[in-house]
């Protein structure tokens, strides 16, 4: 099952904030593109997987990538930049 650590989580939040001063509609989603996957800032499909922080959608996963990234964690390296393991 894919997971999302909560320091991962906190930093998308604050991200949001600073970008989208928290708009509850839209959170950061997994899209895939030539080079692997990237985050996009979007409104989460009903489909999408979705985690959250301090009560507000931050990430959503995507119902086409659920079974490839299962085994997966979004987390922060000790730079402060997030990594996908």
């Amino acid at each position: 099952m894919f997971t999302a650590t909560d320091n991962a989580l906190r930093a998308l939040n604050d991200a949001l904030v600073q970008q989208d001063g928290a708009n509850a509609d839209r959170c950061f989603r997994l899209i895939t593109g030539e080079d692997g996957l990237h985050l996009a800032v979007a409104t989460p499909s009903k489909k999408d997987a979705t985690f959250s922080f301090d009560g507000q959608t931050v990430l959503a996963l995507p119902e086409a990538l659920q079974d490839d990234c299962a085994a997966r964690t979004l987390d922060i390296d000790d730079t402060g930049n997030l990594i996908l393991r």
